[in-house]
């Protein structure tokens, strides 16, 4: 079960038809552990996330469960388009300390919400790859 918090409370606990803060915490369990995504509720692409990890359900759930059949302890996860890190964050977990994903994202605002997911998660085994230099309209060289 997914739970979102915001300034310290559980959505659950708030009264009716409260909305959520726009920038909230999306705690997922994954093999024991619990991944923490910071979303921001006012990017559409975030709030998609978040809307659909309530009730009981997870964010894009088929995708979880065939990484979660085929990623084991010491594999690597290459993460193409990685946003804000929901499937890097799983990922990590899956693959263990033995493991490693490297997290490929070109859009600058994404890298860094990425980059602050792997900081909340005190996250050792991803490397992020901003490519917002290799997606420029000009022509030019870079180096992953």
């Amino acid at each position: 079960m997914t739970r979102a918090q915001s300034d310290g409370e559980s959505f659950g606990t708030k009264p009716f038809g409260e909305q959520p803060q726009p920038m909230t915490i999306l705690e997922v369990p994954i093999h024991g552990q619990v991944i923490k995504c910071r979303l921001d509720l006012n990017a559409p692409s975030q709030r998609l996330i978040f809307d659909n990890s309530q009730g009981g359900l997870l964010y894009e759930f088929p995708s979880v469960l065939a990484l979660n059949q085929h990623l084991k302890p010491g594999d690597t996860f290459i993460d193409v388009g990685a946003h804000v890190g929901f499937f890097t964050l799983i990922a990590s977990v899956m693959v263990g300390q033995t493991g490693r994903v490297l997290a490929f994202e070109p859009e600058p605002r994404n890298a860094e919400s990425l980059r602050q997911n792997l900081a909340l998660n005190r996250t050792q085994n991803v490397t992020l790859i901003n490519l917002s230099r290799a997606t420029r309209s000009r022509s030019g060289k870079t180096s992953l």
